[in-house]
């Protein structure tokens, strides 16, 4: 997202949707200076652990602080660290599924494991994964027909065994392990750039009381207007010390963040 300034006269009952993993939150648009890219980041050190750092703006440096930390949640860089990860082990299971199919043919045996793509541990995943991110969503389409065709193999394998018996069954296997399974593997390790280059999270730069501070999210998604009669303030939410009430969008109940009890919190004041 390229840098936006918001500038508008009509503002105060305008509200920017952002999310934060798979959450959306209301912030209120008056106090916004800036939303951009969270580049340039520098650490500092705080008593807050959701104090992500500083950045420079126009020769102004800007305090950053971690909306889901605030919010108790994992920061971005975990949440990422981890599905790659876990993305890491779908790919080993792989590699010995069809290690695992070779050796059953080797040794004429049954092969054990499951040659349905929807029921190993990477298509119930995939099957139930969706990202903010179209770039992601797009990416991951092309797992589906060499994930199904590696799966297939199994079964092709079982039918020429079953008709041909395992010299014939030997070089599919193999075969398997020198296309489909490459195959995978290449899209795996595209999969891993792609996903750390599209999860850069954005910087909601505010100015209050002629200060500019700055909060983390991971992507904006809409502005919407409501009145402020519209705030149910009877929360039920956790944080309520900065979470001022919801609203209720398109049948969907949104906590309405206050950042001003953020900003004017003293645990976020930088060490320095």
């Amino acid at each position: 997202m390229a840098s936006n300034t918001i500038q508008s006269n009509d503002i105060l009952n305008k509200y920017l949707v952002v999310n934060l993993g798979s959450s959306k939150y209301v912030i209120r648009i008056k106090d916004i200076a800036e939303v951009k890219h969270c580049t340039g980041l520098t650490f500092m050190p705080s008593e807050n652990p959701a104090h992500k750092g500083v950045i420079n703006r126009r020769d102004e440096v800007v305090s950053v602080i971690d909306l889901r930390v605030l919010l108790g949640m994992e920061c971005i860089e975990k949440e990422m660290s981890s599905l790659i990860s876990m993305l890491k082990e779908r790919e080993q299971d792989h590699k010995e599924w069809v290690n695992e199919l070779i050796s059953s043919v080797d040794e004429h045996r049954e092969f054990q494991l499951t040659s349905n793509p929807h029921a190993c541990k990477f298509g119930v995943w995939f099957d139930n994964y969706k990202s903010e991110s179209y770039i992601v969503n797009h990416f991951l389409d092309r797992f589906v027909n060499p994930h199904k065709r590696i799966h297939d193999k199994a079964l092709e394998i079982k039918e020429i065994i079953e008709t041909k018996g395992y010299e014939a069954a030997k070089k599919i296997a193999e075969d398997a392990k020198e296309q489909e399974l490459n195959e995978l593997l290449g899209l795996f390790s595209e999969l891993y750039e792609i996903l750390q280059s599209n999860f850069t999270e954005l910087v909601i730069i505010f100015k209050i009381n002629n200060k500019y501070q700055a909060l983390t999210a991971d992507s904006v998604d809409k502005i919407i207007t409501f009145e402020e009669s519209a705030i149910d303030r009877d929360t039920h939410f956790s944080h309520t010390d900065i979470i001022e009430g919801t609203v209720l969008f398109n049948g969907q109940t949104i906590p309405l963040i206050d950042e001003t009890k953020i900003f004017n919190a003293s645990k976020v004041e930088v060490l320095i």
